[in-house]
């Protein structure tokens, strides 16, 4: 049998079939497989056989193939199971001689020229030694069977382009026709006149991208023209990176001398989208382009780093789907099919490459940049560990301030830090008792002396709602049409009055006291009892957002009376937009239905205060109106090991934009500890526990964060140290909360099935009969249907195994661990026998 000629025949069958245009699922499946048998192979995966050979087992190779080419019905899962069991028969030149396997309870090793058993199970795989061996195995390992996979699966690039094409009529389209008028106008404008700059800069609709309020004034246009025409000339003559980092130091250096107001980055943006359409897309938003870029990289297996800022991720993105569209494809087509799979993917309209990401969204569709740019609401799920809490700061500061940039996490932090004593950003924790009352308002307790009083207490959301709202618009108004100033030299003049302010009504007058939080307490010109007013009725009844008659109505009148003395204190009173932000940790953990009750209606983008939906509730306790301002961002995270997002509250889900954050190994690449590799072993863990329970319960690379910190210190005993401390006090007992100390789902997490005892965390014990009896008695029958009775034990923090290396290297690569510990053992034994022998000749010999 010429094996060299056989791998020769091979090679050929696997590339014609990997570039056919139809490929069946046999002939994908037996390459999958021997793929996996070579990834497997060369990752050390392999047991020893009774032959001698090193083998992989047929579970490690199901499991491989599934996770690398996952099967969303069992159909195409039972493929894998054919080829292995063999149930059906492929060319001789896809199941190659140099294939072998070894059967359930036989020595011997076969292939596939050999006579079998009828009904013989294959338990094993391995290649066969022969001079090309390392040749095939790297030929193997080399193969992109990606494309192939899409073919078979019916889940092509171009068809999903070619989709939005057809649905939404492409080429006779307005969006389409504007696009091409717009780029032709730039590019056939050799002087770039006044007009080409006005498309570019000022325009907020141009055809390529709308802006709408993320454009320049008329007035900074004019100041900056010069500028950006030197800009616009740079670019169209050398659309690149380097460009891109010159146009905006540029732009820093022109609002710096005062000719802009702000950075406009996504105006920039729109500028190298508009002239150069085959770099860069029409998606101007960075947060926005990364997500569906993101979504395409995992769902076709792009194989992007999307790393950089925005253009360089373009510029990867458009290189990555090159190989995977005609070479004429329009890149027209390609920007404007990126934007509506974006806008898709926001409203839940597209079906999620992850079958269990039941994500549900409800945002306007929208080209104008500023709303999409940070959702009004949105949730950071994901498994225990992957830095969500700690995303959160990048995220509240990017919704409340969306222009600030910086260079390092330091900035990130101060920056943040401001906007908390700002009282900008806030930050509450959900749970089981939190409700209504805590988060909206609610009655309050108060003692004073010997009297109970109660009192209406707001809420934080209701507080920084209503804060909010001071700063939703954009505005000058008079003195003495702004209670928040009037107010304020009000209180100045009574913390200088001991014995109050005296306020006329038309017949009397009564003296105003103390004002504490939202009380005004005052007393008659008559009596000794004390009376209340709500400053926030007050403040209503000043900007005619509410009346009251008869009641308390004279004394709320002639306090809005006595105000407008102070307004010739005060002149001209300038308000700025602003952008708030909630933070709410562990959202999942509280009653959704019992914390926010009406208001999660009031919540939606379209229903908040100042869209085309406004909506307002009366609330309960204080009879206020209410409703949610468009500039309060609601972020929340979610521990999805704590509650399952399939189990959210359908009416919260349907109003929030969902950010997974799932376990990032690769940001532990080379990074290993005595040996240790974090990136393999975080891997692999999490790899076990996918299979053994789900994606959700996996683990995220925070938990070795620390580690990897004190490792770049160069302090590796330390790191080493640090290393052990997770493991015990943190991975091994959420291991035991997952799986419900299932102890031997825990141990083949651990690979402790695979390792020597030495090696093992957790080691296991079968208790015979005899001992069965000493702990129960004969009369147990735990027994009587042959299933052996195990014993476990986690070792003590104190044992060895904590502090060995090896044991925890031997997680990912046990056969590697246990060939490594059976040397050394072997070796020490050997000292010991001549250290002992040494003892004895010197005995004999005194």
């Amino acid at each position: 049998m010429d094996l060299q000629q056989k791998y020769t025949e091979y090679k050929h069958y696997v590339e014609t079939c990997l570039s056919s245009k139809e490929i069946n699922k046999p002939s994908f499946y037996a390459i999958a497989v021997f793929k996996a048998l070579a990834e497997l192979i060369q990752q050390g995966h392999v047991m020893k056989h009774a032959s001698g050979v090193d083998i992989v087992e047929r579970k490690a190779l199901q499991q491989h193939v599934q996770m690398t080419f996952p099967a969303k019905d069992n159909s195409r899962r039972q493929e894998v199971n054919k080829y292995l069991s063999q149930r059906f028969v492929n060319p001789a030149a896809l199941e190659p001689d140099f294939i072998e396997f070894v059967f359930e309870g036989d020595d011997s090793v076969y292939c596939r020229e050999d006579k079998v058993k009828p009904g013989s199970k294959k338990v094993g795989y391995c290649i066969a030694d022969f001079s090309d061996k390392d040749d095939l195995i790297n030929f193997l390992l080399k193969l992109d069977l990606t494309l192939a996979y899409q073919r078979l699966t019916g889940d092509t690039l171009v068809e999903l382009f070619d989709e939005y094409v057809q649905r939404k009529s492409y080429p006779t389209s307005s969006w389409y026709i504007g696009y091409q008028k717009t780029f032709n106008q730039i590019t056939d404008d050799s002087a770039i006149s006044d007009d080409t700059l006005n498309l570019l800069w000022y325009q907020r609709d141009n055809s390529v991208s709308s802006l709408r309020q993320g454009a320049p004034s008329h007035k900074e246009f004019e100041t900056a023209k010069s500028v950006l025409r030197e800009i616009t000339e740079h670019v169209r003559n050398n659309p690149s990176a380097e460009a891109y980092r010159q146009a905006q130091q540029t732009m820093k250096q022109a609002k710096a001398d005062g000719l802009l107001n702000k950075m406009y980055w996504a105006l920039l943006n729109r500028v190298f989208a508009a002239i150069a359409p085959t770099i860069c897309t029409s998606t101007i938003d960075e947060h926005c382009f990364r997500t569906v870029a993101a979504y395409l990289n995992e769902r076709f297996a792009l194989g992007m780093s999307l790393d950089g800022n925005w253009f360089d991720m373009n510029q990867e993105f458009k290189q990555a789907i090159g190989s995977h569209l005609p070479d004429n494809y329009d890149p027209m087509f390609v920007n404007m099919a990126t934007w509506h799979l974006y806008e898709d993917l926001k409203n839940g309209r597209l079906n999620q490459i992850r079958e269990d990401a039941q994500t549900g969204y409800e945002v306007e569709p929208t080209m104008n940049i500023e709303s999409v740019a940070t959702p009004l609401n949105q949730i950071l799920y994901g498994p225990p560990g992957t830095g969500k809490t700690y995303h959160t700061i990048e995220a509240s500061v990017k919704a409340a301030e969306p222009n600030f940039t910086f260079a390092n996490r330091n900035e990130l932090k101060g920056k943040y830090d401001e906007l908390v004593m700002a009282n900008r950003i806030r930050f509450v924790t959900f749970h089981q008792s939190y409700g209504y009352e805590e988060f909206v308002e609610g009655l309050s307790a108060k003692t004073e002396g010997d009297q109970v009083s109660y009192y209406e207490k707001d809420g934080i959301f209701k507080v920084i709602s209503e804060e909010a709202d001071k700063y939703r618009e954009t505005k000058t108004v008079k003195g003495d049409s702004d209670f928040d100033s009037l107010w304020s030299y009000f209180i100045a003049e009574l913390s200088q009055i001991e014995s109050g302010i005296r306020v006329n009504t038309i017949r009397t007058f009564f003296t105003v006291t103390d004002v504490d939080n939202n009380t005004i307490r005052f007393e008659k010109d008559k009596g000794d009892s004390t009376h209340s007013l709500s400053v926030k009725t007050l403040k209503a009844i000043f900007n005619r957002e509410r009346e009251i008659k008869g009641g308390l109505n004279p004394y709320y009148s002639a306090l809005i009376k006595h105000l407008a003395i102070y307004s010739n204190r005060t002149e001209e009173v300038h308000t700025q937009r602003k952008n708030f932000v909630l933070v709410i940790d562990e959202i999942n953990r509280g009653n959704i239905s019992k914390i926010f009750g009406e208001l999660i209606t009031l919540i939606e983008p379209s229903k908040r205060k100042g869209a085309t939906e406004q909506i307002d509730v009366v609330l309960p306790h204080t009879g206020d109106n209410f409703s949610v301002p468009d500039n309060l961002h609601i972020i929340g995270t979610m521990n999805t090991a704590d509650r399952s997002l399939a189990m959210m509250d359908t009416a919260l889900r349907r109003r929030f934009d969902f950010v997974e954050m799932m376990p990032k190994p690769e940001l532990l690449s080379g990074v290993s500890v005595n040996g240790i590799d974090l990136q393999k072993l975080l891997t692999v863990l999490n790899q076990r526990i996918e299979v053994l329970y789900d994606r959700e319960h996996t683990l995220g690379h925070a938990f070795f964060m620390t580690v990897k910190e004190k490792r770049d210190q160069v302090d590796e005993n330390a790191a080493f140290d640090e290393l052990q401390s997770v493991f015990k006090n943190k991975i091994i007992p959420l291991l035991e909360e997952y799986f419900f100390e299932d102890w031997d789902k825990i141990r083949l997490v651990l690979a402790d099935n695979q390792k020597l005892d030495s090696l093992q965390f957790v080691t296991e014990k079968q208790l015979d009969q005899k001992a069965l009896n000493a702990l129960f008695g004969s009369k147990h029958g735990l027994e009587q249907f042959g299933e052996a009775q195990k014993q476990y034990s986690l070792k003590s923090k104190e044992a060895d195994v904590w502090s060995y290396a090896l044991a925890y290297k031997g997680i990912y690569a046990p056969n590697q661990a246990n060939e490594t510990e059976s040397r050394v053992s072997t070796d020490n034994n050997t000292s010991v026998e001549v250290v002992e022998s040494q003892q004895v000749t010197e005995t004999i010999g005194a």
